[in-house]
């Protein structure tokens, strides 16, 4: 049977220092994220699946000294069918949020982020969105702090899967959301979320056009109040796979060097995150 396996190492040696395991005597369970606060809490969480519900949202606390759980808390949907949880992250010293898919009636998976207390793993709240095509979204990142940002996954109307980026408040409710859909309405599917001074990276994979393969995505968030997006990709480099150093004394051959530049490089409002250069979408 499949269950969460941790175990922590000594960092000189190698050496496990501790291992913790949990099974479900009623199925498998299935670890997918892991964070570390501090030194003394561990959180992990992923699916749990049962013979009443299918998989559940599972998340544990362990003290990350002896591998003792703290506590576990279990989430199953309204609908009582798969739920499965992808990312987490914590806000502060006081909550933790976790994000994945929950299969409901009539609109198959919806993006699923709870909000938990850190000390006793109660839920402060559970929140859902449901895309426009009503079809299969999943929440894969989450950040923290007391608003939390969800990277998801979605299939558009008629547009394959995109990226979509979800804004919600301390109370859990939805303050804005955005959509990324590539050139080729084909498949786009986000990999990672970062957060820096204010502004959001992500990390994705977008289909060429005419489908002829992928390309690799960064999309910055720049301005929460007008969201504007660019995306750069190597492919729109012509003369792609030169190597280029940020310096006036590489030979504009071509045009390859100011073209690049300029794409990587694109002008960003005074007064907005990464001005006056960097990435956005």
């Amino acid at each position: 049977i499949n269950g969460y396996q941790t175990i922590r190492y000594a960092a000189g040696t190698g050496d496990s220092v501790w291992g913790a395991r949990y099974e479900s005597s009623t199925g498998g369970s299935v670890a997918r994220a892991m964070l570390l606060r501090g030194s003394d809490e561990l959180y992990v969480t992923g699916s749990s699946r049962t013979d009443s519900s299918g998989n559940d949202f599972l998340t544990v606390r362990y003290d990350a000294a002896d591998g003792t759980v703290d506590w576990m808390s279990r989430f199953d949907g309204p609908d009582q069918l798969d739920d499965d949880a992808f990312a987490l992250s914590v806000q502060g010293g006081s909550r933790l949020y976790v994000t994945g898919r929950s299969v409901r009636a009539g609109s198959f998976t919806d993006v699923t982020t709870i909000r938990y207390d850190q000390d006793d793993g109660d839920e402060d709240w559970v929140t859902t969105h449901d895309g426009a095509a009503n079809d299969d979204d999943a929440g894969v990142a989450v950040s923290g702090g007391n608003s939390p940002t969800v990277l998801a996954s979605g299939i558009g109307a008629g547009t394959g899967h995109d990226v979509k980026l979800i804004r919600y408040n301390s109370s859990g409710s939805e303050q804005w959301s955005i959509r990324y859909n590539g050139p080729s309405n084909g498949e786009d599917i986000p990999y990672h979320l970062h957060e820096n001074d204010g502004a959001f990276y992500v990390a994705a994979s977008s289909t060429k056009l005419k489908g002829k393969g992928t390309d690799f995505v960064v999309i910055k968030h720049v301005d929460p109040d007008d969201l504007k997006y660019r995306t750069i990709r190597q492919s729109d480099i012509v003369g792609k796979g030169v190597s280029l150093r940020s310096i006036v004394t590489i030979p504009n051959f071509a045009n390859l060097r100011d073209a690049a530049f300029l794409a990587a490089y694109p002008k960003i409002k005074k007064g907005f995150a990464g001005a006056p250069g960097g990435m956005v979408l």
